[in-house]
């Protein structure tokens, strides 16, 4: 599925290269009087420089590879050789420079996406309108999903452009799409709001629906910085932080309601070969998220009649106003530092038999045990990544072994182990995107990779509080950080972070070009 994804991919994506050439070289025919290397130049932002760089280092990478075929495909059912890291710093260009942040397009796309998460939870519950399933075995039905294959990859993906369905949720303007087409039957701008809400309130269920049935640990460390990404903006404003309360309220309304209809209809639940991830069955049916599903409700119902209480009806204005309390971003970055950092305890501790023994049950525990086999044997992967790294040579540890060769890596570096632990087969990527691509291109590439996306997040920050439209870009890219960290560079997810990366830096441009 992987290899089939990919030639699609690679297919559009080459023909659209070729036209969006073609176009290219027409503007710059008809605008050359105008254009000006020196002003081109001058107007990069740091986010292009390093796309510059990684796209540089990605061509060294391959030059001084010792499998020039491999480093420009990259490894079979992944591909993502010097061919997919050009196109995506191609789609980051193009994006930003010609492209624009169009509602009506990106929420027709939402539709899309719609369809693929309603599937995954369709044939999580036995349902198979495609036919997927058919003649296909126990051991693999529990790993493929939707239309987007391993549940991994649809993850990937789901949670990029559910982080799209929750930001139209936060940011309730219907404009572009739904407004649009309401006004023009003189709808009144209430019942447009109210409609909007309920469409993008059901995407975000099936969504969160979708994420919670799929077994994908890695997507709940994204759904975690999207959370804390709208929390911070959401105390701009009364009505924002109340449609952050709606969209915690929705998601773990939808955890509650996957549990029970996993427990009302458990003949319909696809066989697991593994057992259901422990962040899951935790999710739909542990009293804790009852309680904090209650504590939700409560929290916003008194919020909301907080608010009605403080309303001004003379001056129009709310007497109470959250802005007041951004103190509260503080302590979420605390905690979120705190928590971090216990659990990085936790792990070393379990890992090393260190725990006093109130505490030795968490031996038994897979989370905090770092062993070979931890995270589905990424603890072995990273390992051996590592072992990797450490006996480098100085080639290697710059530009690394070529793009998408993390395999090269393996059997010069540490071939004995992979071989005896994965009994002769091949260990074709890290299953971490970042430690992979240190290993693959290298510090220099990782530095221009890393500087690429952390630059953009950064500068979309600080737009965010004037221009809405950047915490919608912003979003994705830490849902992509978050969520590859644990996972690696596919075909179905890669390019959407680039795409985003440069319509957010359209943003930026065309901010800096009316201030």
């Amino acid at each position: 599925m992987g290899e089939a994804k990919y030639n699609f991919f690679n297919k559009v994506s080459g023909a659209f290269t070729i036209l969006l050439m073609l176009a290219f070289v027409i503007w710059l025919v008809a605008y050359y009087k105008e254009i000006s290397y020196e002003k081109i130049f001058k107007g990069y932002s740091i986010t292009d420089w390093f796309a510059v760089g990684f796209l540089l280092v990605s061509f060294l990478s391959y030059l001084l590879s010792s499998d020039h075929y491999m480093a420009l495909n990259g490894y079979i059912d992944w591909n993502m050789g010097l061919i997919a890291q050009t196109i995506f710093v191609l789609l980051y260009f193009f994006v930003s420079r010609f492209g624009r942040f169009s509602r009506p397009i990106l929420k027709w796309g939402m539709l899309t996406c719609f369809i693929v998460c309603l599937l995954a939870v369709l044939m999580r519950f036995g349902f198979d309108p495609l036919g997927m399933y058919d003649d296909i075995s126990p051991a693999d039905i529990e790993k493929f999903v939707s239309t987007i294959g391993q549940t991994s990859w649809y993850s990937s993906y789901a949670v990029l452009i559910y982080a799209l369905g929750m930001f139209w949720y936060f940011d309730d303007n219907p404009d572009g799409l739904i407004g649009d087409i309401l006004r023009e039957q003189k709808v009144s701008e209430k019942v447009i709001h109210g409609i909007n809400s309920f469409i993008y309130g059901l995407f975000v269920m099936v969504g969160a629906a979708s994420i919670v049935t799929v077994n994908s640990d890695s997507a709940f460390v994204a759904l975690t910085l999207i959370f804390m990404v709208l929390f911070w903006y959401g105390l701009e404003s009364n009505e924002k932080f109340s449609r952050f309360l709606e969209l915690a309220v929705l998601v773990f309304t939808t955890f509650r309601l996957v549990g029970l209809l996993q427990d009302m209809f458990p003949e319909r639940l696809i066989e697991h070969v593994a057992d259901t991830e422990a962040i899951c069955q935790f999710l739909n049916h542990s009293t804790a998220t009852l309680i904090i599903w209650i504590g939700l409700v409560v929290v916003y119902i008194a919020y909301r009649v907080g608010l009605h209480l403080s309303f001004d009806k003379l001056r129009r204005t709310y007497k109470f106003q959250v802005k007041k309390f951004v103190i509260l971003r503080k302590i979420m970055v605390i905690a979120a530092i705190f928590v971090l950092w216990l659990v990085a305890l936790l792990i070393i501790l379990t890992t090393n038999h260190k725990l006093p023994a109130s505490m030795s049950g968490m031996y038994n525990s897979g989370f905090f045990n770092f062993a070979d086999a931890w995270g589905n044997h990424r603890g072995f992967n990273w390992k051996m990544a590592v072992v990797a790294l450490n006996n480098a040579s100085i080639k290697d540890l710059f530009v690394g072994v070529g793009p998408d060769c993390f395999s090269l890596a393996m059997s010069k570096y540490c071939n004995d182990l992979v071989s005896v632990y994965w009994h002769g087969q091949t260990l074709a990527c890290a299953h971490n995107e970042f430690l992979n691509m240190t290993v693959t291109e290298g510090i220099l590439g990782i530095t221009a990779y890393l500087g690429m996306m952390i630059s953009s997040a950064s500068r979309l920050g600080r737009l965010a509080y004037k221009r809405p439209e950047a915490i919608g870009c912003l979003v994705i890219i830490l849902a992509y950080i978050g969520h590859n960290f644990f996972c690696h560079q596919t075909c179905c997810s890669a390019p959407y972070v680039f795409i985003f990366m440069g319509i957010g830096e359209s943003i930026i441009r065309k901010e800096k070009q009316s201030a």
